[in-house]
């Protein structure tokens, strides 16, 4: 018989049955074989190459046209010298002091462009005895001074090529220049180079190099 004091303990409710596990929908699962993006392995999500690059084939030929693009722009952009030219004659004095010339340059300058081009600076530069010297031409109103002081640099001269000279398109122009080097007449004539560099207003110089001889 129970003791009438004890207190009564509520009775032990009966067990539930454990339920199975929710199962999603199979329109919400992944196709066999498809990759679940969410559940990137980390190694896998680390490798962009794998996710971004295209295949090896493309990049090649993307690649190549490209080349080929810019083998073509750089073709039709080539650059077209201004203008074209020669040395007609070339001749020298030796000066008093037996270390110095004075030289008469004969230039034919040919207008290749399709628009008018006006002469800005002229230079000569002689290579001669191991050495290089540059020198602007003389002016051309101290021509006739020299011709007079030394008559045979007449017979190797024209009228002066001078800055500002205009060439029409396909148009030539002739004209002498008149150079002081200081070497002497012996190393003159055995120089290695004789170039003379027009420098036309807004274009790139153009450079007449003397024709080694035959």
């Amino acid at each position: 018989m129970p003791d009438p004091t004890s207190p009564q303990l509520p009775p032990t409710p009966p067990a539930v049955p454990a339920q199975p596990a929710s199962r999603k929908p199979a329109s919400s699962q992944q196709a066999e074989g498809e990759t679940q993006y969410g559940h990137v392995p980390l190694t896998e999500e680390m490798d962009r190459a794998r996710w971004t690059l295209p295949p090896v084939g493309i990049i090649a030929i993307g690649l190549l046209i490209v080349l080929v693009v810019g083998a073509a722009l750089g073709w039709f952009n080539r650059y077209q010298p201004a203008a074209s030219g020669k040395l007609n004659d070339i001749f020298a004095i030796e000066l008093a002091d037996h270390a110095s010339v004075l030289a008469t340059v004969q230039v034919t300058l040919r207008n290749d462009m399709d628009k008018t081009i006006s002469i800005n600076n002229l230079k000569g530069q002689l290579k001669a005895n191991g050495q290089t010297y540059d020198d602007i031409p003389a002016s051309a109103v101290d021509y006739e001074r020299y011709f007079q002081a030394f008559p045979d640099l007449r017979q190797h001269a024209g009228e002066a090529l001078k800055p500002e000279t205009k060439i029409e398109p396909g148009h030539e122009v002739k004209g002498t220049l008149v150079f002081g080097f200081p070497v002497t007449k012996q190393q003159f004539d055995q120089r290695q180079s004789l170039d003379i560099t027009v420098e036309p207003y807004d274009l790139r110089a153009i450079i007449i190099a003397e024709k080694p001889a035959k």
